[in-house]
């Protein structure tokens, strides 16, 4: 997750600008673009990540999204990796592109 503005309440009300960026290798024409288990893992991670910052409600910038002790930090990367892990879950991201998910 890169945070671009940190959300804070010191200097008024100023919400959070947040990304998750990825590099992952380009699909042949006219195929789906697929990612490799470990990108996919990788990016459910981040995204946990992205979701804390977004959630950021405090008032002084310097303890805005990740900035706080690792088990906080961790926690919602961690609950979005289960997400990717578990099957049921895995098909609610996985519709568009009619493919099986394999166990």
């Amino acid at each position: 997750m890169n945070a671009y503005r940190s959300q804070e309440r010191v200097n008024g009300e100023v919400t959070t600008i947040v990304s998750n960026n990825a590099n992952f290798v380009k699909g042949k024409p006219g195929e789906a673009q697929l990612i490799s288990w470990d990108d996919a893992l990788t990016m459910f991670h981040e995204f946990g990540h992205a979701l804390h910052g977004l959630n950021s409600n405090v008032t002084i910038p310097s303890l805005s999204g990740t900035a706080v002790p690792r088990d906080y930090v961790e926690f919602p990367s961690q609950l979005a990796l289960i997400r990717a892990i578990y099957r049921t879950e895995r098909g609610r991201f996985c519709k568009r592109s009619n493919l099986v998910i394999p166990n």
